[in-house]
């Protein structure tokens, strides 16, 4: 019994090293660790962008004349950050979905095409930038409900929110928004996935992520914390 065990730990041992050192090639695609730091880029781009934004719309009023517009301004630009930033990851999630996927199903990890990052990226930009748009302003949505709500909590208005009745109703929308928001994000989530492998629409791939999620949700919470810690210890 002993022996059988290790000769099958043995076995897998010794094909898990073929895969990765005799096909590393095809399993690391070197171009993706370029393509996730110009995502980061992207991402720090449009931050400091949005920050030179705001102090050039703050440099345009005075202590005596704020007009009424500029916080219409700093609303739509803080509106205009997340959507993007949401639409960024969504596109390079499709992306890098695409190419994992292809070279994941493909039996013979000889036949996988040459510079497939590039090409899914280029699939990507090129038929999956409204599916990704449309996922990345669902999110937003939420986000923008929560930095709301969180704004209404801690401000008050007149005194009235400081009841216990208001408290209450108040933490009650924040949690109800809170796992409404981690549902739509787990199923946007894997929507891109459905996309970059099969093409299809955003709705459509909410269908079929959602419909995944109902059956697998115990599953797909623990793989999301275990992403999460393994995430903080590589960064």
């Amino acid at each position: 019994m002993v022996t059988g065990d290790a000769e099958k730990y043995s076995d897998f041992y010794r094909d898990s090293k073929d895969l990765i050192f005799k096909e590393g090639t095809m399993l690391a695609f070197p171009l993706m660790f370029f393509y996730a730091i110009a995502y980061c880029v992207v991402n720090v781009g449009f931050l400091i962008f949005n920050f030179c934004l705001y102090f050039w719309i703050e440099s345009i009023s005075s202590d005596d004349d704020y007009p009424a517009h500029l916080v219409l301004c700093h609303f739509v630009n803080a509106v205009a950050l997340v959507w993007i930033i949401c639409h960024v990851y969504g596109f390079f999630k499709v992306s890098v979905s695409g190419a994992y996927g292809t070279w994941y199903w493909s039996m013979n990890k000889k036949e996988v095409p040459k510079f497939t990052t590039l090409r899914f990226i280029y699939i990507a930009f090129r038929y999956h930038i409204g599916p990704t748009a449309f996922g990345s302003l669902i999110i937003m949505v939420c986000t923008i409900l929560q930095i709301l709500l969180a704004y209404v909590e801690t401000s008050g208005v007149d005194g009235t929110l400081g009841t216990d009745l208001c408290s209450c109703g108040l933490d009650c929308c924040d949690t109800a928004l809170y796992i409404l928001k981690a549902v739509i994000e787990a199923v946007t989530g894997m929507a891109y996935v459905h996309i970059g492998n099969h093409g299809t629409g955003f709705i459509d791939a909410a269908r079929v992520s959602f419909t995944l999620f109902k059956r697998n949700y115990a599953k797909i919470a623990v793989i999301t914390q275990v992403d999460i810690y393994l995430s903080i210890l590589i960064f």
